[in-house]
């Protein structure tokens, strides 16, 4: 009979070790301890793991090359709608704004029509006025009748405005 060392490795299964029992049965052979030494991945192997990694970290430098460029054009569409809502906002406060003159105007505009309506009614108050005018600047001494054809310039004294020819 065959006697079998088993070998404690803390990854070994129960299916290695069925297989194990089969092959020592089967082929009378004893097995003590294997060892395998000098394993190395070939030059073709590490070449194509540095190409994956590479294209990996390409693949991963794109990616947040776009996330940024979406961040960025995220950022400039809300910039854009808070431009427009400002815009909208400043619209409508200059409307109601423009109305708000617009209605004061047209009460100051209604209030003076009321105000000479009776001149446009009654030709003697308007007279009146007129009248009533005339002696403000007659008494102020602001008006000069002045004959046409006269040089004015000298009326109002030496050393003023010389006239041109």
């Amino acid at each position: 009979m065959v006697e079998h060392h088993e070998d404690h490795h803390p990854r070994s299964s129960s299916l290695a070790e069925i297989r194990r029992t089969e092959d020592t049965d089967k082929y009378n052979v004893l097995i003590i301890n294997v060892t395998v030494e000098n394993v190395a991945p070939s030059a073709e192997y590490l070449s194509i793991l540095e190409q994956t990694a590479n294209l990996k970290a390409e693949i991963d430098k794109a990616k947040k090359e776009q996330e940024k460029i979406e961040q960025v054009a995220a950022n400039a569409i809300l910039q854009s709608k808070k431009d427009v809502e400002t815009a909208a906002a400043q619209l409508l406060a200059e409307q109601a704004k423009t109305e708000i003159q617009i209605e004061i105007a047209s009460r100051e505009g209604d209030k003076i029509a009321a105000q000479y309506a009776i001149y446009e009614q009654n030709p003697e108050a308007y007279q009146l006025r007129r009248l009533e005018l005339i002696q403000n600047m007659f008494s102020n001494g602001a008006v000069y009748f002045i004959p046409e054809g006269t040089d004015i310039t000298t009326l109002w004294g030496t050393g003023g405005v010389t006239p041109l020819p």
